[in-house]
């Protein structure tokens, strides 16, 4: 059902974060962050959505620059105001 919205609204910030969420509940790491991915891209993500990606390369084993990078985005967002 997701899919078939998402067809109709690509770009709508609601139903990625939804499916992001689908993803991370079945532990598809990555698939949650290329989702996350297309709010990145188009500069709509939120500090949680960068925090949602930088969190979940620890689930998956994949830490690297990148998602350090990502995780301190969120983190500027906030002024470091956040507690996650």
């Amino acid at each position: 059902m997701l899919d078939a919205r998402l067809s109709k609204h690509p770009n709508d910030e609601y139903l990625l974060r939804m499916k992001a969420g689908y993803y991370e509940a079945h532990g598809e790491w990555s698939a949650a962050r290329t989702t996350l991915q297309v709010l990145f891209d188009k500069g709509k993500a939120t500090d949680s959505d960068y925090n949602r990606s930088g969190w979940s390369t620890l689930f998956d084993n994949t830490v690297n620059d990148d998602a350090i990078k990502t995780a301190r985005q969120g983190a500027t967002l906030t002024n470091n105001s956040s507690f996650s």
